[in-house]
């Protein structure tokens, strides 16, 4: 037990296992790096090459989180991600406080909300719950009660667990009906991602195999990306790209439900959820913390594995 102990907890074990072909990595790792060649190719078609090149200091920051998680001791990982959950939670509440819950101009919701939906199952503080919901951000809220949802029916069907079922259903049920009634009280906004989803779809046919390019919804839309993760690649990485990133979800959905005892499933299903109606990935950290708990991930898969 304590030659076990020594092994998980040696960073050196954790590199080796990167090469190894058994390794959750190089599941993960095949489509991801489909996504990165079309990351790649689509500068072909890109005509701002700031915006290009600040994409792909975005994505590339993600896939080195992801190393250095694998590479380091999971606790080390898990205690920054605990440790961000109270700082990114404690400053949207500072700023509900001092403001009278008025959200600072520079501040985007969508943003910090997918931070600390993502540090929430790691941190499990308290002051995390009402700063997400302070932050207004629709997509988050109705994100993390369907993935715990989704978790909890699978071990209900698949493993029988039942003790705790019908209460936390009924609760994550309300908060998706809590969601849902926000989200109808503000049409105008679903409208206005309806058409911004309508206008990236038809500037995607000018390149519809490589895309536009990395940034290309800065300077063709005017904004930071196409309010859904799914439409921003193809707008900028063409039906390839498309099909990378949805090769990436599907295995790492796979990976969350087959991986139990780890809160990165519960963060990674969240976040994915969270991205088909937004795409706070292209947005500063976000892709660090993602990378980090997908680092996680394959490292309770490799574990489980090797139990």
């Amino acid at each position: 037990m304590a030659e076990k102990v020594t092994l998980a907890g040696n960073p050196l074990i954790h590199v080796l296992r990167l090469f190894d072909r058994s390794s959750a990595t190089v599941t993960v790792a095949a489509p991801l790096i489909l996504w990165a060649g079309s990351v790649l190719l689509s500068l072909l078609n890109a005509t701002d090459g700031g915006a290009a090149l600040w994409t792909l200091l975005l994505l590339a920051s993600g896939g080195c989180a992801f190393v250095i998680a694998r590479s380091w001791p999971h606790i080390i990982t898990t205690g920054l991600l605990h440790v961000l959950g109270l700082l990114a939670g404690s400053l949207v509440l500072l700023f509900a406080l001092k403001t009278g819950l008025t959200r600072p101009s520079w501040i985007n919701p969508n943003w910090i909300a997918s931070i600390i939906l993502m540090a929430l199952p790691f941190s499990r503080l308290l002051v995390c719950i009402p700063a997400l919901v302070l932050t207004g951000s629709r997509g988050a809220l109705l994100a993390l009660p369907v993935a715990a949802i989704s978790l909890i029916l699978y071990s209900y069907i698949r493993e029988g667990s039942r003790p705790t079922f019908v209460f936390t259903s009924a609760v994550l049920l309300g908060v998706i009906s809590v969601s849902l009634v926000a989200v109808a009280a503000r049409p105008a906004t679903v409208l206005d991602r309806l058409e911004t989803w309508r206008v990236a779809c038809t500037l995607w046919l000018q390149h519809p195999l490589l895309g536009n390019g990395p940034g290309a919804s800065i300077y063709l839309l005017r904004e930071n990306h196409a309010d859904s993760l799914l439409v921003t690649v193809l707008l900028e990485q063409g039906a390839l790209g498309l099909f990378a990133v949805v090769w990436s979800g599907v295995v790492i959905i796979r990976m969350c439900f087959s991986s139990p005892g780890t809160p990165a499933r519960l963060a990674l299903l969240a976040f994915g959820v969270h991205q088909l109606i937004d795409a706070t990935l292209y947005m500063p950290g976000v892709a660090i913390v993602a990378g980090a708990a997908l680092g996680l991930l394959t490292l309770r898969a490799d574990e489980r594995r090797h139990e």
